[in-house]
């Protein structure tokens, strides 16, 4: 067998092995980010945690997903300092879900915090950051989320599709 056959073999087992624990995803999130490499590299570390990971480019598109598919966790990608990412949080923090949102910034400090804070944004984790420390900030958040609407305590995507309809399901 020659290398790259080889190569083409391994690479197949590897997509269905994500697959696999993607479809198995016990919570999700939605980023809200123009820079693929910083999704991609979501997409492709998060489901070993357990999360699934939904992408809007902009707030614009995020919130007609949100229409459609209401998701608890919204992690906004501040890429740009130019940016005023204060009014998009606000404008997300409207939809019928009131989503929990974290900021995702370049550089992190104390006055940032307080000012997203201020504007009932969650936390602030660094966009270069340890991922292990971003999917422990989503769990916290999950159960923040779930303890503040107990009607719907546990919500997990639906694992028939990753991309279905979210169902009600008891907490472990």
């Amino acid at each position: 067998m020659s290398f790259l056959a080889n190569l083409r073999d391994a690479l197949a087992c590897r997509r269905q092995s994500a697959a696999r624990k993607t479809a198995r995803a016990k919570y999700e999130f939605l980023v809200i980010t123009p820079d693929i490499c910083f999704f991609s590299s979501l997409a492709y570390a998060m489901p070993l945690h357990g999360w699934a990971v939904r992408w809007a480019t902009s707030p614009e598109q995020a919130k007609r997903i949100l229409k459609r598919q209401p998701i608890p966790l919204i992690l906004y990608d501040w890429c740009s300092p130019d940016e005023d990412w204060t009014r998009s949080t606000e404008c997300l923090k409207l939809t019928p879900e009131d989503p929990c949102i974290i900021l995702a910034a370049r550089e992190i400090d104390e006055d940032l915090w307080f000012r997203a804070i201020g504007h009932r944004v969650y936390d602030v984790v660094s966009r270069k950051g340890d991922l292990e420390h971003l999917a422990a900030t989503l769990q916290f958040a999950w159960k923040w989320k779930a303890k503040q609407r107990p009607d719907a305590e546990d919500r997990r995507p639906d694992d028939s599709t990753i991309n279905g309809p979210i169902r009600v399901t008891a907490a472990d």
